[in-house]
């Protein structure tokens, strides 16, 4: 393309804007017969490889890992001196840029555009624009797991109006802590720019080498989990009810989720970390004085969710009391555990790729994803040194239902005739820690924690459950998910599956810290 003015003036304005020149190869700027004059209201900066040249109000700075070497006949100074150079009659004040990141587009659902005042009529009103006119301004609780629990503390909001009918892959990221501080991002390619639309995940391919680089990130972050109350169904899709058919349960809720989140450049790897406190505590039954029963068969009793939920250390209800234990079975190992739920929950090996990238799946600006639980043992609560936990959960001996306060060291089902029986290790507890990074259950029956966008007018839109079946998208019900009934897989029977959009929140997230849009990647 050229651009060529044969005879007279030639001139190239932003009048309201930016305007940025980048060249893949050499560039030149030069006047044949006059001379070139370079203007800014604050800096100009000149940088190759890292030594660099500020002139500014301030005076002249002169940066370098390497020396200065003068090859002149002389340097000599006289007194202060001041040149103003003649601008733009539009623009008296020229708006700045930057050639690094800011090449790239950034998507306005994350980043605000900047305050620009309107301009005065002088300003938009010239010769070649007469009766032109001004833009106008601008206007101005406890979560179930596995299979849910309808004893909710807190009810999440609907669908934001700016978002589709299927969130979480339009709209604003609302879900996420947008307090988190924002990092510096260098991307060194101008080719590739950005575009306004949510992206679904995308299958990577080889990567090209990427120049790009970010600042640390660590913080702690406050998430919302997208579901809602509604009324509750069975897995059969049949209202969930009493025994005598007079109360519909009602299903659903949400929570906050807390956890560290910390972006590393040297490995470039986003690590998510909950920080879980274990409290052994213990059910039992006592008698009409409070006294503990000695019976050999009632020494201990089973948390079940729905029945000793409103239970605290020390409280006794019908007969039940929860007290603390001294120390956990000396069959529990917590490392192991640990272990176990982040080969779950890591075990996809997926990552972020930037959005928009002109090498598309090739781009080799991407980040691995790792997610952590840090659990440690706490004798009646007492506080750790150097240990701030996210979450705390009661640890009883053995459990018939989890949910996201209370586990058992022994998982436990009772049939059909009230006996009580030994499962094998499932993957509970890393389901519960879905829970904590912000996941959504993915089954309804008996009251689970469906995406928020199945639930319309406080009704499970079955058409829609069926319709989004298999898709990239949170589940209505998946029988191998994790956040699904793949909980209940035993551990020695393989694991249960995760999603590429498992990582949604995480995408967000750091698509907030860093004013960049990213996407979920996964391998073939």
């Amino acid at each position: 393309m050229s651009l060529i003015a044969a005879a007279g003036d030639f001139a190239a304005q932003a009048q309201r804007g930016r305007m940025q020149l980048a060249a893949q190869e050499d560039m030149s700027v030069e006047s044949v017969n006059g001379v070139v004059h370079v203007k800014a209201a604050k800096e100009i900066i000149l940088n190759v490889d890292g030594t660099y040249v500020k002139l500014s109000g301030a005076g002249v700075e002169i940066g370098s890992r390497g020396g200065v070497l003068y090859r002149t006949a002389g340097v000599k100074g006289t007194g202060p001196a001041q040149m103003n150079l003649g601008g733009a009659a539009f623009a008296p004040k020229f708006v700045p840029y930057t050639t690094g990141c800011e090449v790239w587009r950034t998507h306005p659902g994350f980043v605000p555009p900047p305050a620009v005042p309107a301009p005065l009529p002088a300003q938009w009103q010239a010769p070649a624009n007469t009766g032109a006119v001004a833009s106008a301004p601008d206007a101005g609780g406890v979560a179930p797991s596995p299979l849910g629990d309808f004893f909710s503390r807190q009810s999440g909001g609907g669908v934001p109006a700016s978002a589709s009918a299927f969130s979480p892959f339009d709209g604003q990221p609302s879900s996420v802590d947008s307090g988190i501080s924002k990092a510096k991002v260098t991307l060194n390619n101008p080719d590739d720019q950005q575009a306004c639309v949510a992206p679904d995940p995308i299958k990577l391919v080889n990567a090209v080498p990427c120049d790009w680089k970010s600042t640390d990130l660590k913080a702690d972050v406050s998430e919302h989990i997208e579901a809602t109350l509604y009324w509750g169904r069975l897995d059969n899709r049949t209202p969930w009810k009493s025994k005598d058919g007079a109360t519909w349960y009602r299903g659903g809720g949400s929570r906050d989720s807390n956890f560290e989140f910390a972006y590393s450049e040297q490995d470039k790897t986003i690590t998510c970390t909950v920080r879980v406190m274990l409290v052994p505590m213990e059910l039992f039954p006592v008698d009409a004085r409070g006294n503990r029963e000695l019976s050999a068969q009632l020494q201990s009793i089973p948390y079940e969710s729905p029945v000793h939920y409103q239970l605290t250390p020390g409280a006794t209800r019908k007969r039940i009391k929860m007290d603390y234990r001294e120390a956990v079975g000396n069959d529990y190992d917590v490392a192991a555990l640990r272990n176990r739920i982040e080969a779950v929950l890591n075990q996809g090996g997926y990552k972020l790729i930037l959005d928009g990238c002109s090498k598309g799946a090739a781009c080799g600006c991407r980040v691995k994803v790792n997610f952590k639980a840090d659990l440690r043992v706490s004798i009646r609560g007492e506080p750790i040194s150097g240990f701030r936990e996210h979450v705390l959960i009661h640890l009883f001996p053995s459990i018939l239902r989890a949910d996201t306060s209370a586990w058992g060291e022994q998982q436990k089902m009772r049939d059909d005739q009230g006996g009580i029986h030994n499962l094998p290790r499932a993957h509970v507890e890393a389901h519960e820690c879905g829970h904590y990074f912000n996941f959504p259950d993915e089954y309804y029956d008996q009251g689970g924690w469906l995406h928020e966008s199945y639930i319309n007018n406080e009704q499970i839109d079955f058409s829609l459950v069926d319709a989004k079946a298999g898709t990239p998208v949170w589940q209505g019900r998946s029988q191998s998910n994790l956040m699904g009934y793949g909980a209940n897989l035993p551990f020695d029977q393989g694991r249960a599956t995760l999603k590429p959009y498992y990582l949604e929140y995480v995408r967000r997230q750091f698509s907030l810290a860093t004013n960049k849009l990213w996407r979920v990647g996964y391998d073939a």
